[in-house]
């Protein structure tokens, strides 16, 4: 028997203001309307290769960014904070996978920078927006910061060797 997952954010005295990394993806929509709904603000993180699913109608606003270059993060942090006045929680939810044995993905180049390209992403990228929001959450001495990443819990019964261990 499952327990109800309960839809009820922890009560505040003041709206919060998040930023969603990944606001093109199905988990960062549909947090961006549960925090709405609770009478937060929202910025929604969205990369230029992101498909507009009407995400960008959904927060209060929406910056483009690249992950993986710091000067992008950074820009996006500052024009969040000045949009907002503040950024009180970090959600980085970007993440990829790709499937394959080592040998497979080890056998050529094309394979290697997918590889590459993979950590880029799910490790740096987040680091880089980390790293761009702490200023900001250390100036106001206060903020969260919460990293949701890997797709084992869509396909938990696959083996990703560039993800888990064997």
């Amino acid at each position: 028997m499952t327990t109800p997952i309960s839809n009820q954010f922890p009560s505040h005295t003041n709206p919060r203001a998040w930023f969603i990394t990944a606001g093109a993806s199905p988990i960062g929509l549909a947090l961006a309307r549960a925090v709405l709904a609770h009478g937060d603000s929202v910025i929604l993180g969205f990369e230029s290769s992101d498909v507009d699913n009407g995400f960008r109608n959904l927060g209060e606003r929406a910056e483009e960014f690249g992950s993986r270059n710091i000067g992008q993060c950074q820009a996006a942090v500052a024009e969040a904070v000045q949009f907002m006045g503040k950024i009180d929680i970090l959600f980085c939810c970007t993440s990829e996978a790709i499937i394959g044995t080592v040998e497979e993905l080890a056998a050529s180049p094309q394979t290697l920078t997918l590889v590459r390209s993979q950590f880029e992403t799910n490790f740096f990228g987040p680091v880089n927006i980390i790293k761009a929001t702490l200023p900001a959450m250390r100036h106001k001495r206060s903020g969260h910061i919460i990293v949701l990443t890997g797709i084992s819990s869509s396909h938990p019964f696959l083996s990703h060797p560039i993800i888990h261990r064997y």
